[in-house]
């Protein structure tokens, strides 16, 4: 027969109010620096982590247990039923005691009877004689059988009771199981939501890793490639490029008090970790300030007067008019080129993004470290030579470049982090 497990069993995973309250005021009292605050809440966000583990492994193990009590249970239960199926006549141990005591009747009826015709000889003229032993043997008879019937009714409900009790039992290990597998899934889910806000809150604000820089700017491409052919490209690509050459914010106007902030940013350009910082709380500055609604309309000025440029540029070469899907995929493409242009001049490093040309009638130069042919032209012409230079012909999409490391530090150092795709001839 299986058991529940006792109440009275401690629970692995019960928590310790009393405890973890004087735990909290210890360290509250021993530690009153940042530092020994973020290493302690760091410790409890770890300790948490390995009770919910623990809390899980123990939650599965008791799955485990009680499926495999559940499937004893229905083993018993299948048995059961296949033994009654096929022995349905099958006696028990009080009916053969039922029919030992019906024979030993019959035989004491029987000796009583040889005893009587032995003592009495003239048995035959006295018929009143055999009426009593008639009436002797229906009494022995009515007490077998008044012996005999309560043992038969009290098997039949033994037969109906066990199944009964099988199937409580079947159906309380069922419902064990479940309010376990339900503890598990809660355990589960506390722990994702523990692990997701830890990483939460030791991500660096603001601070975007050059891979994801590189995706970025990589799906900025893809996504003016797909609105325009190839050859067209450059266009979009070139009038664009005013919103990367901002200094300090995207939408700052030209006249007006908040164009000081761009004239001072000219002044005191460098490519320092001073500037840098400086830049980003100006920036952070303009966004809480009263002139925020000018920004935002500036913004969607400049937005709006790039596209009409783009779409005249277009009406010129083919003399078709974009249609209202295209002008609003247009539009969205300009706006991830500001919000780009904002994350960069967020960063304590200094990156930039270059558009090749030549200038001045003199040829830019191929770069094979900064530049990306799109040509796809061959190492070797048909005859097997060496092509000696590549001619630069135009750029097709901007060069992203990092000067200096994550921390604003050695601004001697650059990093190609995407090349630039320009179309090339052979010199």
């Amino acid at each position: 027969m299986l058991r529940s497990r006792s109440t009275k069993d401690p629970d692995p995973i019960s928590p310790h109010p009393a405890a973890d309250e004087q735990d909290r005021d210890e360290t509250t009292a021993e530690h009153t620096t940042p530092e020994s605050i973020a290493s302690s809440q760091d410790t409890r966000a770890i300790d948490r982590i390995a009770e919910l583990e623990k809390a899980l492994a123990f939650a599965k193990e008791e799955q485990d247990r009680l499926r495999e009590q559940l499937e004893k249970a229905r083993h018993h239960d299948e048995t059961y039923r296949e033994t009654i199926e096929e022995h349905p006549n099958s006696l028990q141990p009080t009916d053969r005691r039922s029919l030992e005591q019906i024979s030993i009747g019959r035989r004491s009826i029987e000796d009583h009877r040889d005893h009587l015709n032995k003592s009495s000889p003239h048995r035959s003229t006295s018929s009143y004689r055999d009426h009593d032993l008639l009436d002797e043997t229906h009494t022995f008879q009515g007490q077998v059988a008044g012996l005999q019937y309560p043992q038969h009714d009290a098997r039949r409900s033994a037969d109906f009771q066990t199944p009964s009790r099988t199937s409580i039992e079947w159906q309380e290990l069922t419902s064990r199981l479940h309010n376990t597998e339900k503890e598990s899934q809660q355990r589960l889910q506390q722990l994702l939501d523990l692990k997701h806000s830890i990483s939460a809150m030791t991500r660096v604000d603001n601070q975007v890793t050059d891979s994801d820089f590189t995706e970025r700017v990589d799906q900025l491409y893809h996504r003016i490639r797909e609105f325009v052919v190839s050859n067209y490209r450059p266009l979009v690509s070139n009038a664009i490029m005013p919103i990367f050459r901002e200094a300090i914010y995207v939408g700052l106007p030209e006249t007006g008090p908040l164009s000081a902030a761009r004239q001072l940013a000219s002044c005191i350009c460098s490519n320092t970790a001073e500037y840098h910082e400086w830049r980003r709380a100006t920036v952070r500055a303009l966004e809480k300030s009263t002139g925020e609604p000018t920004l935002r309309q500036e913004r969607q000025n400049i937005v709006h007067r790039i596209a009409n440029n783009i779409q005249h540029q277009l009406f010129t070469l083919t003399s078709m008019n974009l249609t209202p899907q295209a002008e609003t995929t247009l539009h969205s493409i300009i706006l991830a080129a500001a919000d780009l242009q904002h994350l960069l001049l967020m960063q304590k490093a200094q990156y930039a993004v270059l558009f090749f040309r030549s200038q001045d009638g003199k040829a830019q130069p191929f770069d094979g470290q900064r530049m990306e042919d799109v040509n796809n032209f061959d190492a070797l012409d048909e005859d097997g030579d060496v092509f000696l230079d590549r001619r630069f012909a135009f750029c097709v999409f901007p060069c992203l470049e990092k000067f200096g490391d994550e921390f604003g530090d050695r601004p001697d150092i650059s990093n190609v982090l995407l090349p630039a795709r320009v179309c090339c001839g052979v010199g």
